[in-house]
């Protein structure tokens, strides 16, 4: 089941736990128009809070798979393995 936006990590658009790839291919196919994100996903892929997905969210994502750094919306940051897996 689903639950509010609040209680997912910052830039998990799949919602699956952790910042991966697979985020940072969502946010561009949604930048493209190959792929429409729902409001909840770009409100929680919104890495810049300007209201949208764009260029700047995906560097953003990018940063955070790279350089192992992630902030939660709600929550003290924890970082588990290397740098693909993230809870809040």
């Amino acid at each position: 089941t689903e639950t509010d936006t609040d209680e997912y990590m910052e830039g998990d658009i799949n919602k699956d736990g952790k910042i991966s790839i697979v985020d940072v291919v969502m946010a561009r196919a949604h930048i493209v128009k190959t792929k429409t994100l729902s409001s909840e996903q770009i409100t929680i892929g919104d890495m810049n809070n300007d209201s949208k997905i764009n260029i700047v969210d995906v560097v953003m994502l990018r940063s955070i798979i790279v350089n192992g750094k992630i902030k939660c919306r709600n929550s003290v940051n924890y970082f588990v393995g290397f740098p693909t897996f993230f809870i809040c």
